[in-house]
């Protein structure tokens, strides 16, 4: 724990001073995130120093305006994000060339936080949620292949890919994904681990700076998951499975999808990986229409895949 915080503190003293009313926030941001992922210290530490921190006052979009960014980046973003405290991007762009050809180019990767209604439990909560895609999603994090003349992109963030493809002459990019709402509410409970983390801390820390911020936080709120809360519920009861959470946490960092896929299959049968990550997606779907019965009817599906899972872990004499 010590190691951690002190080497949180040494890396934030490169961006700012310690006299920054931001810094107590940073020291416990990145101790939380160094101490949740622990043994990618060198890869946090990179990510530190490559991403650009864009805290300010005013939206998402106003920020985003702003500061002269790719304003693709908000046709990707759903409404309801735009309305939030934090967004990020993890660098990726594409300029259509001359020719019609269509050139990637990689940036420094972003976070923006909105600091128009500052609440230093929630911006700590979104920060951290943030992180968490571009710490999930820095190694190996994009791909091409070329298939019957159409180029694909690939770009990984977590569990969830995204695939931009198009077709030389045409600059026209079109997008897929999968994953994404799986890909969420693992992120969300992940940062409810960083948020442990943070807590845990102030007990030990001797800086009154950064005791001081500590002692401000909510705990109540922290001790929850915040974020796509019906999505969250529903797969929690996985999460509380030891063999489900190493699966996930152990393959996720190294974009090793394929063996997480074959190992819950492995024990829930076949498919079942894909119609778990269909489930989560219906379920956001049903959740941004408001659509009550909906949900309901696919949380109960989802609670079968659930009792499939912990049939396969008895068997296997597992967890």
């Amino acid at each position: 724990m010590v190691d951690y915080y002190l080497y949180a503190k040494k890396l934030i003293s490169k961006k700012m001073s310690e006299d920054d009313y931001l810094y107590p926030f940073f020291v416990c941001a990145f101790y939380g995130l160094l101490s949740k992922y622990r043994g990618n210290g060198a890869l946090i530490s990179n990510l530190f120093r490559k991403t650009d921190f864009i805290l300010e006052k005013g939206t998402i979009p106003e920020i985003i305006q702003r500061h002269n960014l790719d304003l693709d980046i908000m046709e990707s973003i759903p409404d309801g994000v735009l309305q939030t405290l934090a967004t990020s991007n993890q660098g990726h762009g594409f300029i259509p060339t001359e020719d019609g050809d269509m050139l990637y180019v990689k940036e420094n990767p972003f976070v923006i936080c909105s600091l128009s209604q500052y609440n230093p439990s929630r911006l700590l909560n979104a920060f951290c949620h943030e992180m968490g895609h571009l710490i999930k999603g820095e190694r190996d994090d994009h791909s091409f292949h070329n298939e019957d003349g159409t180029t694909f992109i690939i770009i990984r963030t977590g569990l969830s890919h995204y695939i931009y493809s198009y077709q030389y002459p045409s600059t026209e990019l079109n997008l897929t994904s999968s994953c994404g709402a799986l890909d969420e509410a693992v992120n969300c409970i992940q940062t409810t681990d960083v948020m442990q983390e943070i807590l845990a801390l102030g007990e030990y820390v001797d800086d009154p700076k950064i005791k001081g911020f500590i002692d401000s936080l909510d705990k109540d709120f922290l001790q929850k998951d915040a974020g796509y809360g019906d999505l969250v519920d529903m797969i929690r009861p996985l999460w509380e499975s030891e063999t489900f959470r190493n699966m996930i946490e152990n393959h996720v960092m190294y974009d090793e999808i394929d063996d997480v896929v074959a190992e819950f299959d492995s024990i829930a049968g076949e498919g079942s990986f894909e119609a778990m990550a269909s489930y989560m997606d219906q379920a956001l779907e049903a959740v941004e229409q408001e659509d009550e019965q909906r949900l309901d009817e696919i949380a109960q599906q989802f609670a079968k895949l659930i009792l499939a899972y912990r049939k396969g872990i008895k068997t296997m004499g597992k967890d």
